[in-house]
């Protein structure tokens, strides 16, 4: 009896993280839904490209001012309680956004969907954290993340797809079932913890210095490679010769690699945050200066591309690591600051992409990101020095 009881522990443990992974699938791939259907939208709700697009653009903001003001209010609950809350709304979201009359409604179950996203994943990480002993925190959180590489590979994918053979809205109410096969597992897999537990529960090494330093490099690393990513299909079609044909193909090399960098960050990351985060944010900032040099080279471009997917896998899993370590307060409330930077990386890289497109010209777009990223590298690089 002494030892199936920790095998049991063990397995529903496994359950549990793998319960929320397929959650931040479900967050992932309804995040990017507008991307894909972005034509299928506009026409079905009579609105331009442009309109339509702050589908996307207005769930990010909803995210990043939402995201800091909500850890605080729900500071009270449980972690379990909170994720299940989060997952309700995504799924009556979901639903209601498939039957939306209109651009205004379906704009409204977006932003409702949002709030959800920004209390899911200010908890998500420590949630799984907390299942097992610190020396497997690295591990467990390469499952959880996994969801969000997954997602890039098949659930955007095959989500798009099906919206391109019926519609989107057919899309959107597949998003809502896989939102409650989610809602389901956590609810069934994921125990319940005390929440005063939790609320006193703590980093090991609280340090604001150390997290305002990771959070900037974090800003810094993510606008340099939003911008070369938000606008990568024009890139590699314009400057690396790549048919458009050869695109989806490049992105899922792309996104497999991602599911590889999680692999190699959540079993390098534990003992070694520091340099696992240091990893992701080098080889982003190498390998958009290596696109902006290199370009034209259809192979090259291939191969950066999925280097690309790789580095950015492995900084979110370090940067992950280094907050649930180094953060100073609340777990729930640093890893909603950690979630609104990311969030105003995407956005900040986006915008700065497309100002670059429209002047210097669409090599501009890795050779600045490059260099953004860069400030990210020399930040991370002078930390000691900076908190001493």
């Amino acid at each position: 009896m002494g030892t199936q009881a920790p095998e049991r522990e063990g397995v529903r443990a496994l359950g549990a993280l793998a319960a929320l992974s397929l959650a931040v699938f479900a967050y992932v791939t309804t995040e990017n839904l507008p991307v894909g259907l972005l034509p299928q939208l506009a026409r079905g709700l009579h609105h331009s490209r442009s309109v339509t697009g702050y589908l996307v653009t207005g769930y990010a903001a909803v995210v990043v001012i939402a995201s800091v003001p909500l850890a605080l209010a729900t500071r009270r609950y449980s972690r379990r309680r909170l994720l299940i809350a989060a997952l309700s709304v995504f799924v009556v979201g979901s639903a209601l956004g498939a039957a939306a009359p209109n651009y205004g409604v379906l704009l409204a179950t977006r932003m409702a969907i949002a709030l959800s996203h920004a209390v899911f994943w200010a908890v998500v990480a420590a949630a799984g954290a907390a299942l097992v002993s610190p020396e497997r925190r690295g591990r467990a959180l390469g499952l959880v993340f996994s969801g969000a590489s997954l997602a890039s590979v098949i659930g955007v994918p095959v989500i798009t797809w099906v919206g391109q053979q019926t519609s989107w809205r057919v899309s959107t109410l597949l998003a809502s079932a896989l939102g409650v096969v989610s809602l389901i597992a956590v609810w069934a897999l994921l125990p319940e913890g005390s929440s005063q537990d939790e609320r006193d529960a703590g980093a090991p090494h609280p340090s604001a210095p150390r997290f305002a330093v990771i959070e900037c490099t974090l800003g810094f690393a993510i606008i340099g490679a939003f911008a070369l990513l938000t606008y990568v299909t024009v890139f590699v079609t314009t400057l690396g010769g790549i048919p458009n044909r050869a695109i989806s193909a490049v992105l899922l090399g792309s996104g497999a690699a991602g599911v590889a960098g999680v692999y190699t960050a959540s079993r390098f990351v534990t003992g070694r945050p520091r340099a696992t985060m240091f990893g992701g944010v080098t080889g982003l900032a190498f390998t958009l200066l290596a696109l902006a040099a290199l370009a034209r080279s259809g192979v090259a471009d291939v191969a950066l591309v999925c280097l690309f997917g790789y580095s950015l896998s492995i900084l979110a899993i370090g940067v992950q690591s280094r907050v649930l370590d180094v953060a100073p307060g609340n777990l729930n409330v640093a890893s909603a600051i950690n979630s609104a930077t990311f969030n105003v990386g995407i956005g900040g890289g986006a915008l700065l992409g497309g100002l670059l497109l429209q002047g210097p010209g669409v090599r501009s777009i890795a050779l600045i990101g490059g260099i953004v990223a860069t400030v990210g590298v020399l930040l991370l690089a002078a930390e000691t020095r900076l908190v001493e």
